[in-house]
């Protein structure tokens, strides 16, 4: 028995339903999926190599140690602060670290104001502020803030492609860690734990990284 047509269109519109709700449905679905930008694929491969260095970093700690991490430090007379990726508080020194992330080709030297990362065939380039001067500010600053006058600043890349560096204070992971693994004890405890609170009561009353933000795009426009 043939069936009756406005069966036939019933369950055609039903079928026409159910598909259009599952197109509705994948179209919010993809609505919903962010995609990051270049700005916060940044940000991530710069958390990450952050990450990595703060664990190459516990493994050249020695017993009384005291490893730091995004460290801002502010004036509180201004609206000058600065953020630190790593402050190492050894016997051994006060070593200040700035870590990159950055793929390809790095090329630098300890003098030059913007270094170069070339990318893919060399079509790809990029300059970028120098991470020597930018420990070297970082290190005065908490030189200043720990009355302190052994502190060394560092420069560590995390994918470890310094082999066009020119540059005494910039290694990669197991370079950094042998420097500093080799250093003599130049400071006492008493001088360290000095070193320490004076760092962190200047720490507690410094910004917070929101405001360390909006600093940065204040004084640099970014």
């Amino acid at each position: 028995m043939p069936m009756d047509p406005i069966y036939i269109i019933l369950i055609v519109l039903a079928a026409l339903a159910v598909v259009g709700g599952f197109i509705w449905l994948l179209i919010w679905a993809i609505k919903r999926i962010e995609i990051p930008t270049q700005e916060e694929i940044g940000k991530r491969k710069g958390r990450y190599g952050e990450t990595y260095i703060a664990t190459v970093l516990k493994n050249c700690m020695q017993a009384g140690d005291t490893l730091l991490n995004n460290v801002i430090l502010s004036d509180p007379h201004s609206d000058l602060s600065v953020e630190i990726d790593h402050i190492l508080l050894s016997r051994r020194g006060i070593f200040v670290v700035e870590t990159k992330n950055r793929s390809g080709d790095i090329y630098g030297n300890d003098e030059a104001e913007r270094w170069i990362q070339i990318l893919g065939d060399g079509s790809i380039r990029h300059e970028f502020y120098s991470p020597v001067k930018q420990s070297i500010a970082h290190a005065k600053k908490v030189s200043y803030v720990t009355k302190c006058k052994v502190v060394f600043p560092l420069v560590a890349f995390a994918k470890g492609n310094t082999q066009h560096i020119v540059s005494e204070i910039t290694f990669d992971p197991l370079g950094l860690c042998r420097y500093i693994q080799k250093r003599t004890d130049v400071l006492s405890e008493r001088e360290l734990s000095a070193a320490l609170s004076r760092l962190q009561n200047c720490m507690a009353h410094s910004v917070s990284a929101e405001e360390h933000k909006r600093n940065v795009q204040k004084k640099y426009g970014e």
